[in-house]
């Protein structure tokens, strides 16, 4: 694991162990949400499950019928709209698009740890094309492969994140665990 504090500000110690989950598709963001926030009895908040409901269809449909550039705003949207409560610890999964704005991250590090799930490419394209991959809802061009999805989104997730955890060889639980671990740790200053 690689930890980095670049971004770290005062109003993340405000924030309390807050964390936004990023990275590609196929990175775990929601699963491994899911499990962090059972793990530590916080409230847990998927912006792909916000899109979907506040419009009431999958994401592939919506990508289907407004294109991913219109995902990309809802993402956006949904992010700006979060209202974390003071003292009640939050993980956010984002959708992998909501690196596109800068606005949109510049908000979740000030209300959170912005966790970058870093995979490898081949990681990420095994574990797309395992499932559905055309059921996803991936917020890019009709004609953009996951190898360049991946070359193009991989450094705006790296400039934006507080800590990168590296993935490849870790389940779910391990990678909870080592969450757990890092968030009770005191914050260097």
């Amino acid at each position: 694991m690689s930890n980095t504090s670049k971004h770290h500000t005062e109003s993340q110690d405000a924030a309390g162990f807050n964390i936004a989950l990023i990275g590609m598709p196929g990175a775990g963001k929601s699963s491994i949400g899911r499990a962090l926030a059972a793990g530590c009895g916080a409230t847990f908040i998927d912006t792909d499950h916000l899109i979907e409901s506040r419009h009431k269809a999958s994401l592939q449909q919506l990508l289907q019928q407004y294109g991913y550039a219109a995902l990309r705003e809802w993402e956006e949207q949904e992010i700006f709209a979060l209202n974390v409560e003071a003292g009640k610890p939050c993980i956010i999964a984002t959708g992998g698009s909501a690196v596109y704005s800068d606005g949109a991250m510049r908000k979740l590090r000030d209300i959170t740890t912005l966790v970058y799930l870093h995979i490898s490419p081949a990681t990420m394209i095994a574990r797309v094309q395992a499932g559905d991959e055309h059921q996803r809802g991936l917020a890019r061009p009709e004609n953009q492969s996951l190898e360049q999805l991946y070359a193009e989104r991989e450094p705006l997730y790296r400039a934006a994140a507080t800590q990168i955890i590296h993935c490849d060889d870790m389940d779910v639980q391990a990678i909870t665990s080592k969450l757990l671990n890092e968030i009770s740790k005191p914050a260097a200053k």
